[in-house]
Formats: C-alpha cells, structure tokens, sequence
C-alpha cells in the first residue's frame, strides 16, 4: 500500500492552509483507489473516491499490484488545476 498526502497550493508555490475543497481521486495502472481521509468527520466512508481536504490536506490510499508496472494517480477538485502523479513499482 502506498500513502499519500494531496495539498492546494497558490500561484507561487505555497501551501494553502485553509483550502477544503471537496477533492475527487482516481486511480490506474498497477495501483488501485484504496482508501481516502482527512480529519472532517462528515461520515464519509473510507472508501469514497470524494474527500473534502481540511486544512489544506487529504491523504489517499492506494493498494499496489502485485506485478511490477507504473502507477497512476489523478486529483480533480473544482475550481483547481488538477494534479496526477506517476511511479513505478
């Protein structure tokens, strides 16, 4: 399982504190959507692709295959560029 933390960040790089948009993940490749978590207690289940950030963070989850391959990660909130991140395992 890889764990990983997703955070808005403004025009010159920084960290946006009190962003909570509301972040859709997916997943392909040699890794699947796993778990998503933030510290809002909305009642939303773990295993829910949509995680409202709170503080300006959300983590994601992601089961790893078994075979080696690339991984890939897409994050889509409104009103945000999204983000997609690549590896190999």
């Amino acid at each position: 399982i890889a764990l990983l933390s997703c955070y808005v960040v403004d025009r010159y790089g920084r960290e946006v504190p009190d962003a909570s948009p509301l972040v859709r993940f997916t997943a392909s490749g040699a890794g699947k959507l796993f778990t998503t978590g933030s510290s809002i207690t909305d009642h939303t289940s773990p295993f829910s692709p949509d995680r409202k950030m709170w503080m300006g963070r959300v983590s994601v989850t992601v089961k790893l295959s078994d075979t080696h391959g690339t991984v890939n990660i897409f994050a889509q909130a409104d009103g945000l560029e999204s983000a997609a991140l690549q590896f190999d395992i």
